[in-house]
């Protein structure tokens, strides 16, 4: 036991170094503001001390997630939920990789960041809620809630996903229960994790992706939405390929004789 924490608190160490030294200006120069550095830092460490199996996935992924996060201002937790960091086990290079998982409250907040959304939300449907859908020339949803309102996740029968644009007018998403649950099956995870323990906010979360593509300026939301698919559908996210560049810094040659941040062990 005592070595395993051991083991544990100098791969966190070297986590540490390589988040706030070796890459330490390059994550700054990403994040919206550096002034920010050091509580993002911080983030990314309480999600690894949370859940330690981070610290088995390569380094390099945990880096360039953590350049991806920056780049995208979305700080990873497990309580506010605008991002999570996973391990996502890479058969074709035999190791585990850190992925990064947008929830729906990060999406909405990427969507709004354009500045062409004034308002973006999700909600359920439950049962005996008088909820209403008009397509056509002229596009409207209407949804009384009724007295299961906000109660038990068993009795929601639709959800939605609704955009408000800053210049007036409005777009709107709507998916059934039935059609949820198809999109569960597709998952990797459809019968563990969030899907069993959080139905609600991944129901949400994949009535917002649908909503996503339609909405003006929402680049930075669509590519997180993309990430989110990657990884519901088991396919490596290989950052590098989507614009994360990790600057080499750890092959330069290390300070006062220590070794240079080596990958995480696999799983």
């Amino acid at each position: 036991m005592t070595t395993q924490l051991s083991t544990t608190q100098q791969r966190m160490g070297e986590f540490r170094k390589a988040l706030e030294l070796t890459y330490g200006e390059q994550i700054k120069a990403s994040l919206p503001s550096p002034r920010d550095f050091n509580r993002f830092c911080q983030a990314m460490l309480t999600c690894a001390g949370v859940n330690p199996k981070l610290l088995d996935t390569t380094l390099e992924s945990r880096i360039a997630c953590a350049i991806q996060c920056a780049h995208l201002g979305l700080f990873p937790d497990t309580v506010i939920g605008y991002a999570y960091l996973v391990p996502f086990y890479n058969k074709r290079k035999g190791a585990s990789e850190c992925h990064l998982i947008p929830g729906y409250k990060g999406l909405m907040q990427l969507a709004r960041r354009s500045g062409e959304i004034s308002v973006i939300q999700a909600r359920a449907v439950y049962r005996d809620d008088e909820f209403r859908v008009v397509l056509g020339t002229s596009d409207h949803l209407t949804h009384t809630p009724g007295p299961n309102y906000d109660g038990d996740a068993s009795l929601i029968t639709h959800v939605y996903a609704i955009a408000a644009y800053t210049s007036g007018g409005m777009q709107f998403e709507t998916m059934t229960r039935e059609r949820v649950e198809t999109y569960r099956a597709r998952s990797r995870a459809g019968q563990s994790g969030p899907w069993v323990t959080d139905w609600l906010p991944m129901a949400l979360k994949t009535v917002i992706k649908r909503l996503i593509p339609f909405l003006p300026s929402a680049t930075a939301a669509i590519h997180a939405a993309q990430l989110d698919d990657m990884d519901e559908r088991g396919v490596p996210q290989n950052l590098h390929a989507h614009g994360v560049n990790i600057i080499d810094a750890a092959t330069e040659p290390p300070d006062n004789g220590d070794q240079a941040p080596a990958d995480g062990a696999d799983n």
